[in-house]
């Protein structure tokens, strides 16, 4: 009895986690605000060579749920969820490389030497390691509701908003050198903890999630076309 009663919780468990992630990767007005926000902290951050300020752009920036729900869309293999979590993703980066461009350009206070900058533009495969256990930490505890505490730690550490920002700067300031490291990090994140969120939701069970996750699509589908009517 025990061992069911287990099994009843762990499905619960998991149908309230895909419900969140689902809720947060929604690319509503409230996430537009936050990615927003968080692009401005942290471009800003960036020029004046402030870790502190970067991190706290970090800490607002939504992009991690929706590679999260990219991760869970490869478990389950569903077409719809991995289209809708790509989408998300890429209308994500061009409004980030957009406001950072336009903020280097007002700004304009980037310096060769600024070394928030610099640490940005040279990946290395220690770099890989680094995007695929944050994706390990950051796939665990959302997967874990108890472990919610442990998440503004892990966006620190994942750091996917800073590279992209770099980028923007790079291209406002026509320096390829600058674009394509920080873009080329930027990709290791993202490709890191997309893969390494995958295996975490396969292993914890998630494939088994599918119906579930169709559900919850298809209700925010239909709450959008009742807000556009």
């Amino acid at each position: 009895m025990t061992n069911g009663n287990n099994h009843i919780e762990e499905t619960q468990d998991r149908r309230a986690v895909v419900h969140d992630l689902i809720q947060e990767s929604h690319i509503g007005k409230d996430f537009y605000f936050l990615l927003i926000v968080s692009t401005l902290i942290t471009t800003l951050g960036l020029s004046l060579g402030n870790g502190a300020v970067i991190i706290g752009g970090m800490l607002i920036a939504p992009l991690l749920s929706p590679i999260l729900a990219l991760g869970l869309g490869i478990v389950t293999a569903n077409q719809e969820s991995l289209i809708r979590s790509t989408l998300t993703i890429i209308k994500s980066v061009g409004i980030v490389l957009v406001l950072s461009i336009v903020t280097s350009f007002i700004v304009g206070i980037y310096s060769p030497n600024n070394p928030e900058i610099v640490s940005r533009i040279r990946p290395s495969l220690p770099y890989v390691y680094i995007a695929f256990l944050s994706g390990i930490a950051a796939t665990y505890s959302w997967a874990k509701p108890k472990l919610s505490a442990t998440l503004p730690g892990v966006a620190v550490v994942v750091a996917l908003l800073p590279p992209l920002c770099t980028t923007g700067i790079g291209i406002s300031e026509i320096n390829r050198d600058i674009v394509a490291g920080s873009f080329q990090l930027f990709l290791i994140n993202l490709l890191g903890i997309a893969s390494s969120a995958a295996i975490v939701f396969s292993l914890l069970g998630y494939h088994q999630m599918r119906w579930i996750e169709k559900k919850e699509i298809d209700k925010e589908k239909e709450e959008t076309e009742t807000k556009v009517k």
